[in-house]
């Protein structure tokens, strides 16, 4: 009979390989192992568990995962107008933005001194029209802002 010493445990092997006891090295193996092939099956398990509540929350009897097909309709091929595309949050029109920075300019020139949250109220204006129109009037020099962020406030030049 062989004695092993490992981590400060003793385990005895036996000559003949039948018995029981292995050395650590071989037992370690074995513990890997085993883990090993239970975490796959796991893994396979939950995998399958997800698809079939996918499945049944998509009511999907084909057992095909993935987005449902769905029937392709015709588009006209008409593009909408370019007020049409503003409106729906696409690019404004040289003639909008042209609109929207002489009322920021006309308001700005009757209250100085104003910040551009004021600005947008006053105007019923949404902040990136606002913060375009202000950030182009800047680089234009026709007004010129005072203060940082928020605290800022504009005049007319």
């Amino acid at each position: 009979m062989k004695t092993y010493r490992h981590r400060m445990r003793t385990v005895r092997d036996k000559d003949d390989n039948t018995g029981s006891l292995l050395p650590m090295n071989d037992i370690n193996k074995e513990i890997e192992k085993r883990v090993s092939t239970f975490v796959t099956d796991l893994t396979a398990l939950v995998r399958q568990a997800a698809v079939d509540a996918v499945a049944d929350v998509l009511g999907s009897s084909s057992g095909r995962v993935g987005r449902p097909r769905v029937a392709v309709v015709a588009v006209s091929a008409a593009k909408p107008s370019k007020a049409a595309a503003s409106s729906d949050g696409g690019r404004r029109s040289p003639e909008q933005i042209a609109t929207a920075l002489a009322s920021v300019l006309a308001y700005i020139k009757a209250h100085p001194n104003t910040r551009s949250e004021a600005v947008r109220k006053a105007l019923n204006l949404s902040k990136p029209v606002a913060h375009d129109s202000l950030g182009r009037l800047r680089a234009s020099k026709k007004i010129k802002m005072k203060g940082v962020k928020r605290a800022a406030t504009y005049t007319v030049v």
